[in-house]
């Protein structure tokens, strides 16, 4: 009885382990992503960059997928869905609908702006000289018009891609652009890495309302106490409200 006891403990352990290491579906659409843009794309003229890790704005940012070419500099944020898209290219926020749930997310277009920004900052190239992109992997349908920047699935992705003709850049502006991507990724570096993830944990914790004031978690700004109409719960607002909706939990 002890030694079955013994091989139930262990496989419990084993399997939350497994649990706890296995990729996030996130993850998982990211690496199916790069995968099949490498795969498919020729080298000799594009670059596929994955997951860096950049300086912005107070702190870091991670990037999902860079691909650099003569013929443009796509950034592209991935997202691996199910069910039916409600969007606009206008909206904070948008909806997932699945299994009559809906659930809100942000926006990721205007999530991968910031994207935009730190690459410009380190490699000189405006951000208008970029193409925001966000690709949906996955079974999800747009139930609304797909916004432009928008595709559904790879083969929507590769065709954009492909079809770039006009040349943007030369070739030493593309290798200068993936060097000093490169040179700036900090994702490598087990500190730095480490670091930008306590900050976004550090985005989600409470912070007590009789202290100092805390930056907002989207757009920097300081933040200033606000009262819930609903609950008449204290909380913490972005003080550049409404413009920005940045919140935190206060205490």
């Amino acid at each position: 009885m002890e030694y079955l006891f013994v091989l139930v403990t262990a496989a419990l352990v084993i399997r939350a382990a497994l649990i706890f290491l296995a990729p996030s579906k996130g993850e998982v659409g990211e690496r199916r992503a790069v995968r099949m843009l490498r795969r498919s794309l020729d080298e000799d003229q594009f670059t596929v960059l994955s997951d860096l890790i950049l300086p912005a704005f107070r702190g870091t940012t991670q990037i999902d997928v860079v691909v650099i070419s003569r013929y443009g500099l796509w950034v592209i944020e991935v997202k691996n869905f199910d069910g039916w898209l409600f969007a606009s290219p206008t909206d904070k926020q948008w909806t997932q609908v699945l299994y009559r749930e809906k659930n809100r997310f942000q926006n990721p277009l205007h999530q991968n702006y910031k994207h935009l920004k730190a690459i410009e900052a380190v490699t000189g190239v405006h951000h208008r000289g970029m193409k925001n992109i966000v690709l949906f992997i996955g079974p999800a349908k747009f139930k609304t018009e797909q916004p432009d920047g928008v595709y559904r699935g790879f083969k929507e992705l590769h065709r954009a891609l492909k079809h770039e003709t006009h040349l943007r850049f030369t070739d030493p502006d593309v290798k200068h652009i993936v060097e000093a991507l490169l040179a700036a990724d900090v994702a490598n570096e087990k500190s730095a890495t480490k670091t930008h993830i306590q900050r976004l944990q550090a985005n989600h914790k409470p912070v007590r309302l009789n202290g100092d004031a805390p930056n907002c978690p989207r757009c920097g700004s300081i933040m200033a106490v606000r009262t819930a109409r609903k609950t008449g719960d204290k909380f913490w607002g972005c003080s550049r409200f409404p413009a920005c909706k940045g919140t935190r939990k206060g205490t």
